[in-house]
């Protein structure tokens, strides 16, 4: 596996939290937090596709 070229997302939202760059600069934490949602949004629609597929009831009619 290879390690990213940055410092982890779980680390900047550490020191952003603990050094006040939340209130003073937002760039810091804004990028771990859309890397997180976007994520989160991914399996949330890849599970609802899976979902429609799997169950015959929610298949639509062609």
């Amino acid at each position: 596996m290879e390690t990213s070229p940055g410092p982890p997302g779980g680390r900047i939202l550490n020191k952003a939290y603990y050094r006040g760059a939340i209130s003073g600069g937002a760039w810091w934490i804004l990028p771990p937090i859309f890397g997180i949602v976007s994520l989160a949004l991914g399996f949330a629609l890849m599970g609802l596709a899976l979902d429609e597929i799997a169950n015959p009831r929610l298949r639509r009619r062609m």
